[in-house]
């Protein structure tokens, strides 16, 4: 097949940047969360919540536990949107 083309079950799949864009893809948003004193607070139960992101319409935000949670808890980070 082309360049940049990989049979995927009889079909071409043509890969696509994130620059993508149509009326069913939209635009991606993106935003920074800064976390300080990160060391310390992993050896915490804290519970962060990141500022309020507008994306189409919608507001966003992460919940954040730097210890984990569940059973990832004292393990991994984290993170729900």
């Amino acid at each position: 097949e082309g360049e940049g083309k990989e049979q995927l079950g009889g079909a071409k799949h043509v890969p696509v940047g994130a620059e993508f864009e149509d009326e069913l893809v939209p635009g991606y948003t993106e935003s920074e969360f800064k976390v300080a004193r990160w060391a310390e607070l992993q050896a915490s139960d804290t519970v962060l919540y990141s500022p309020p992101l507008s994306s189409l319409g919608q507001q966003w935000k992460l919940k954040v536990y730097p210890n984990g949670s569940g059973a990832a808890k004292g393990t991994f980070v984290s993170a729900f949107l």
